[in-house]
């Protein structure tokens, strides 16, 4: 059984490291693109900030797995018809079979003015139609 249990230990750290690692990629590549957009304080970007809420979710951390991401995409929603502010974060996971007939699903996370993740699912696959010739 302690074997089996520092099995299990030394995956949740492999685990761990793979999501530390992830998070600075990706915090990394925002930064980069941050001249783009006229910010020039990373601390000034709510963005980044949301962003950084979001990885600190368990739900959200656990919906991410150990996929690799092709993209991630930021919606802000102001005066929304709920009356809330917040930031919606759209995880775009690679295609795990690029040669079926589906898109991949997305994680959506959303995150509240007071920077509280309120929302966190992931959708289902997209039916792709084919084009003509394909």
């Amino acid at each position: 059984m302690k074997i089996e249990s520092r099995n299990k230990v030394v995956i949740v750290g492999i685990v761990a490291v793979i999501i530390v690692v992830a998070t600075i990629a990706v915090l990394l590549s925002c930064m980069n693109m941050l001249p783009a957009t006229g910010v020039k304080n990373p601390q000034d970007n709510p963005s980044l900030d949301d962003l950084n809420k979001a990885l600190s979710d368990p739900e959200v951390v656990e919906l991410l797995g150990n996929r690799n991401l092709t993209s991630i995409g930021f919606s802000k929603f102001e005066n929304s018809p709920t009356e809330e502010d917040y930031t919606q974060i759209v995880f775009h996971p690679e295609d795990p079979d690029p040669d079926d007939r589906l898109f991949p699903s997305m994680i959506v996370v959303q995150v509240n003015a007071s920077g509280q993740v309120f929302s966190a699912y992931e959708t289902y696959p997209a039916y792709r139609q084919l084009a003509v010739g394909e």
